[in-house]
């Protein structure tokens, strides 16, 4: 099946059809020193350019996690198109939501200094360490007008932030996602990283005998 991204109907076809490859999350980081809670509840953000592909992400991601037993909240329910960028409607929206944690998810192209980064640690935690901060920073980013038309790799980056205090719990990021060849969808790369998610424990569910993706 052949993805392109560079159209909304197209990106959102691809999050409901069957890949051909599997999905695989290569790089994964987690908050070891404090004590991680198992999340029951979750509000979820996706992060895009287009209101309909944001939508995609989180009707998607929601529904993954309820088919394991979770509650979830779509953002979108929660905060208007309108308010995206406004720090207190995004502090307000994760209020009404009584949910004990946050995930934001994206689909990001590689920076140059990316190939820098330890493949097991791509998190830099002055960066991505607080929930507003990073929201806000990818939001603009990804709201630029020619972020997506530049030839970069692409790959599904979702990000877990308590809900009590905004820091950081768990971060993954998937292999990449090449728009012009055969690769996994956008969706099943959701199911892969809420699987490696039960898997780290951050999230119920998890089975700490699980075998880890391949990397």
């Amino acid at each position: 099946m052949r993805v392109v991204l560079s159209f909304v109907p197209l990106l959102l076809a691809t999050l409901l059809t069957t890949a051909c490859t599997p999905a695989r999350i290569v790089s994964t980081w987690q908050d070891l020193a404090t004590p991680t809670p198992h999340y029951p509840s979750l509000v979820v953000f996706g992060v895009a350019d287009s209101p309909l592909v944001r939508r995609a992400y989180e009707e998607h991601f929601a529904r993954e996690l309820r088919q394991r037993g979770l509650e979830v909240t779509p953002g979108h329910r929660l905060l208007a198109e309108a308010d995206i960028t406004r720090g207190k409607a995004l502090r307000a929206a994760i209020g009404r939501s009584s949910a004990a944690g946050v995930v934001v998810i994206h689909l990001r192209c590689d920076e140059p200094g990316d190939n820098g980064i330890n493949p097991f640690s791509h998190v830099r935690l002055a960066e991505d360490g607080r929930l507003y901060p990073y929201y806000t920073r990818v939001h603009q980013a990804v709201s630029g007008a020619d972020y997506y038309a530049r030839e970069h790799t692409l790959r599904l980056e979702t990000s877990l932030y308590d809900a009590e205090d905004a820091h950081l719990v768990w971060s993954g990021r998937s292999a990449p996602l090449a728009p012009d060849s055969e690769q996994t969808t956008i969706g099943d790369l959701i199911a892969a990283t809420v699987s490696r998610m039960q898997r780290d424990g951050v999230i119920a569910g998890g089975d700490a005998n699980a075998p880890a993706d391949e990397q």
